[in-house]
């Protein structure tokens, strides 16, 4: 996989590419034994063992990757709970945030929800926490666009823990696998992505290890080979040809095999490829329900297609119904991607009772959330990119989770 970065975007100069619970920023070091460093559990895997000790030692910067059942999750969790460094972790998603006990990029900076621009990124009058921590780790660094780790660059020269140094002086840790989900770059953005001028930042590609702060961090790079979980091995040897687009016929034949059709009243998740699939099942099983059906129409404002839009444009629900929340809460009650049980429908809300893996269920009022659709053009000179409120949409931000459909 380091080999398929190097084609990409060309090798650094000076990266050594070796072949080798909610958390909380501590207020202060805590105290270990060095015995845990190094009598580590990876003692014996010299990738996994190299990649410890660098985290722990000293401020150099580290991507941490590999294939599925590698223990990537598994040594950044032993070496949290152990380290004596302040650690604060990041995820481009909440859904990503929550299975590390952190933060979102955008809610740990401050970023607003649309393309960074350097006049978005200013000296805050206190620093706080970004000052105060050692170490910054970014899980499925895959998500994350080349600006945005730019971005952070950015943010921590001016509000870091030493100003003007790369990444405020903090020790960067990226964990994820860049094969697995993309970044995703707009259609009406890729032309200023790539324009390679001083209108545009030029990014050959959309990954993160296309920013210029990771030509600059003399990133370290472990590349964890050795599967644990060896109970899977014909799952997982399938999944590591298939990062590499390199499925066999009878991979897919094991694919079929595995194919089965869920009794009427489990339940389960389908996964489909078309619209009208997607809204037959997901009809077919609320019907099941006896429970009076509720519709919610969505409103939008200016242009923006119907198929497109993040909630159907009328919403029906029933008591007892499966819902999955599609955008995060400003209370952080739910993220982007929880699951819960309609229980009571109410003349312009919904109340779900709400199921999280570190909270006991609990219901809330669900009202209705806006979207912005953003419009990215450049200005009359064409010597910069600029952005304009294109649409809203107004809707309960409730979807049924019964079928997942790709988007077109």
């Amino acid at each position: 996989m380091l080999n398929w970065i190097r084609r990409l975007i060309g090798t650094p100069k000076n990266a050594p590419f070796e072949p080798v619970a909610p958390l909380r920023i501590a207020s202060k070091a805590q105290v270990r034994s060095v015995d845990w460093l190094e009598n580590n559990p990876w003692r014996n895997n010299p990738e996994g063992n190299a990649a410890l000790q660098r985290l722990e030692k000293g401020g150099e910067h580290v991507f941490i990757t590999g294939a599925a059942g590698t223990g990537k999750s598994t040594l950044l969790r032993y070496w949290r709970e152990n380290t004596s460094k302040r650690v604060q972790v990041v995820a481009p998603t909440g859904v990503a945030a929550l299975n590390v006990d952190g933060r979102t990029l955008h809610s740990f900076f401050k970023f607003p929800p649309r393309l960074l621009q350097p006049q978005d990124i200013r000296e805050l009058p206190k620093r706080g926490i970004w000052s105060a921590i050692d170490t910054l780790v970014i899980d499925e660094i895959g998500m994350v666009r080349a600006d945005m780790l730019d971005s952070v660059d950015r943010f921590l020269r001016l509000n870091g823990r030493r100003r003007g140094a790369l990444f405020g002086g903090v020790q960067l840790v990226m964990v994820g696998d860049p094969l697995q989900l993309p970044p995703v770059v707009e259609d009406d953005l890729a032309e200023y992505f790539n324009r390679a001028d001083e209108s545009g930042p030029g990014y050959p590609a959309p990954y993160f290890f296309a920013a210029r702060a990771w030509r600059e961090a003399n990133v370290h790079c472990h590349d964890l080979r050795h599967v644990y979980r060896q109970e899977d091995g014909p799952y997982l040897a399938f999944l590591n040809r298939a990062r590499f687009g390199e499925v066999t016929p009878d991979d897919l034949e094991m694919l079929r095999n595995l194919v089965s059709i869920p009794e009427a009243n489990e339940a389960s998740v389908t996964l489909v490829g078309s619209n009208s699939a997607t809204d037959r099942i997901n009809q077919a099983k609320l019907s099941r329900l006896s429970e009076p059906e509720g519709v919610y129409r969505g409103t939008v404002t200016g242009r923006w297609s119907e198929r497109d839009l993040p909630v159907p444009i009328e919403q029906c629900l029933r008591r007892g119904a499966w819902v999955m929340f599609v955008k995060n809460d400003a209370q952080k009650r739910w993220v982007n991607g929880t699951f819960g049980i309609v229980e009571e429908l109410a003349e312009g809300s919904v109340w779900v009772k709400v199921y999280s893996y570190n909270a006991p269920p609990a219901v809330y009022e669900v009202l209705p959330a806006e979207w912005t659709r953003e419009h990215y053009h450049w200005n009359k000179d064409g010597s910069a990119i600029a952005s304009r409120p294109e649409a809203t949409y107004r809707q309960i931000p409730l979807n049924r989770p019964t079928t997942i459909r790709p988007r077109h």
